[in-house]
């Protein structure tokens, strides 16, 4: 289960469970983060639970490279988080036909087409395969706009370094692409506008790896971890993961391991910032 970082913009309040984003006051200072890194394929999606007319402009999100806890939390996901480099934002629009008309990337080059290659129904796309689909639409919603009340919004990282997003439905993309393999990708949005309210929608199939991990780390100490009959690099990589690795020399020999693979360069100016 995903949840919103703890580390937020100063007019959001979060609850239950920090499953629910609300922008207190005002329309800036209302940026949420996923509370930790999206794996490959892994969907997160929100639904748009509260409209309030009277200001311009709706939700924008995308992903950034930044760890939330290692940043100053910026005013606005555009143009300040992406100014920052590493980060990849689109303003959501209220036509399904092209909901990123007018869309805002780091790094914009008039030669470079940012625009989806692409959408259809999500069941005709190969793309997605660990999700509950009856989650990708709020059934009392049916039809319902890209910003308004009801709308599920959500995005995923495929194993070709691709950004795509999913809106009621719809698949669309890819709408980015060479996002590094090098760092944590976490999701970044924005409450802007007539977007007052969020919650996160859980439609993820977690992958085995992850729920054994997760069963592993609460259900044992780092002693009976290690007496695990698990593959050596994987035992380690799970006591690193949840603080558990007291050798210096194993934490140094894992942080290698991750630093030699394959990195992607970018025209969107990935290593920026």
């Amino acid at each position: 289960m995903i949840r919103f970082h703890k580390e937020h913009g100063q007019n959001i309040r979060l609850s239950e469970d920090c499953t629910v984003a609300s922008r207190t006051q005002s329309f800036a200072n209302a940026l949420v983060f996923s509370q930790r890194p999206l794996e490959e394929s892994e969907v997160f999606m929100v639904e748009i639970t509260e409209h309030e007319r009277g200001w311009a402009g709706n939700l924008r999100c995308g992903i950034t490279l930044h760890n939330p806890a290692d940043i100053v939390i910026p005013q606005y996901l555009l143009p300040d988080l992406y100014q920052l480099g590493r980060s990849c934002v689109f303003s959501i629009k209220p036509c399904m036909l092209d909901p990123f008309s007018d869309m805002e990337l780091s790094e914009k080059n008039e030669e470079d087409d940012f625009h989806c290659k692409y959408f259809d129904s999500i069941t005709n796309c190969k793309t997605t395969h660990n999700v509950h689909p009856e989650l990708l639409v709020n059934e009392d919603y049916i039809g319902v706009k890209p910003c308004d009340r009801g709308s599920r919004i959500g995005f995923f990282i495929s194993p070709g370094r691709e950004l795509f997003f999913i809106i009621n439905g719809i698949q669309y993309g890819p709408c980015a692409g060479q996002i590094p393999i090098n760092g944590p990708v976490y999701a970044a949005l924005d409450l802007y506008g007539m977007t007052s309210q969020i919650k996160v929608i859980n439609c993820h199939v977690a992958r085995l790896k992850t729920l054994s991990m997760d069963s592993l780390s609460s259900n044992h100490s780092r002693k009976t971890i290690s007496e695990q009959n698990l593959p050596k690099l994987l035992k380690k990589e799970l006591l690193l993961m949840y603080g558990l690795v007291e050798d210096e020399e194993d934490k140094l020999s894992l942080s290698y391991s991750s630093s030699k693979r394959p990195r992607l360069m970018s025209k969107l100016c990935w290593d920026q910032g």
